[in-house]
């Protein structure tokens, strides 16, 4: 998912911009290791894997790395493209091996900065810079507590092992992108609308170690679910955010969209969530009068691409200023998307996910029913 994405844990592109046009085999830098390099041409060579997998060095490299842990991190330090770059210390020198030293030293930075900016920001609480630095702080931090709280007394296994390497990975790479200034141009395009918004909620959130399912019920999450949960749900939202917004709108327009991406991204994680603990989505049981029964409650925007439901959802948002939504305004939202390109029948859903108590009688798409 991350390839497919061309994005890790923190939103930044795994083939940047510059390289992302260039043809698969070009697709690397000195940095890159030999091993990527010759790895990603071998891989080529092996009938339908190559077709199916394709990847670039850049690529092989980042799975070597986030399935192999240390294999992939030695062999781009011991065997660069560009041999000048080759580091003896196997890493050391840019970034310590995480031993249980280590691993305490990381995450005291991470707390100590998330101290010192919460305090910055509340000596000079105009200033959205520091607001925005400190939100972020404070969420990587709750991330990170969050985490250590289910993984304190888990079981030890190859599996939890891995999902914490990974998270100090994660904790790791936030510090490095936090105090470079956070100089990825999707942060910096986030940023500049919280700015003019004046509020951090639009910025993305820090999951709970557990998900509702469609009844409202709780399910706990393990600390290798909820990292899984809380990366699903960075991914998505970043996905969402240079996929839908648009810098040229309103400043209100750029707000609605941020807040239809933000939620629709917890939204689809959740979901995902729930399917891997072997839960429907869709579906809860409660105590009936016969016992436990099963209920389905169907997915309000089944059939409708997730762009399509930012751009609806928006629009609703920005119809909604006096505290509801009317058939009419509904109706004037769909009917423009429809002369954008949007089917008939997705109309008919998009209708009916405004407000389930609306009934067929007054929907203009009725006959699309699907």
């Amino acid at each position: 998912m991350d390839l497919v994405a061309n994005r890790d844990f923190l939103g930044r592109p795994i083939v940047s911009n510059a390289l992302k046009d260039l043809p698969k085999e070009q697709q690397y830098t000195g940095s890159t290791s030999k091993v990527g390099y010759y790895g990603s041409k071998a891989l080529d060579k092996i009938p339908f894997l190559g077709n199916l997998l394709d990847l670039s060095p850049i690529q092989f490299d980042y799975v070597m790395t986030q399935m192999f842990g240390y294999v992939g991190k030695y062999s781009k330090a011991l065997f660069p493209m560009d041999s000048s770059r080759r580091d003896l210390t196997l890493g050391l020198r840019n970034q310590f091996v995480k031993d249980a030293q280590y691993s305490t030293d990381l995450v005291n930075r991470l707390y100590d900065r998330a101290e010192e900016t919460a305090t910055e920001k509340n000596g000079d609480p105009e200033n959205m810079d520091k607001a925005i630095t400190a939100a972020m702080d404070d969420r990587m931090k709750s991330f990170y507590s969050r985490y250590n709280s289910l993984a304190r007394n888990a079981v030890e296994t190859a599996q939890t092992r891995g999902t914490r390497q990974a998270v100090l990975d994660m904790v790791d790479d936030y510090l490095t992108a936090a105090e470079g200034g956070f100089a990825v141009p999707s942060y910096q395009t986030v940023f500049e609308i919280v700015r003019k918004d004046g509020s951090t909620e639009l910025l993305p959130s820090v999951m709970q170690n557990y998900v509702k399912d469609s009844g409202g019920e709780k399910h706990p999450l393990s600390a290798v679910e909820y990292v899984e949960f809380q990366t699903d749900y960075n991914r998505l939202y970043w996905e969402y955010v240079e996929d839908n917004l648009d810098m040229t709108g309103t400043a209100a327009e750029q707000r609605a969209t941020l807040r239809a991406a933000k939620e629709l991204a917890a939204d689809q994680a959740k979901r995902r969530a729930l399917t891997r603990m072997g839960l429907d989505p869709e579906g809860y049981e409660h105590k009936g009068k016969s016992g436990k029964e099963t209920v389905t409650v169907p997915y309000k925007y089944h059939g409708i691409s997730e762009d399509d439901i930012i751009t609806f959802e928006a629009q609703k948002d920005l119809a909604n200023d006096d505290g509801g939504l009317s058939q009419e305004e509904a109706t004037d939202i769909i009917q423009k998307m429809v002369d954008d390109g949007l089917s008939e029948e997705a109309a008919y859903t998009l209708f009916h996910a405004a407000n389930s108590s609306w009934t067929d009688k007054n929907n203009p798409w009725k006959r699309y029913r699907p």
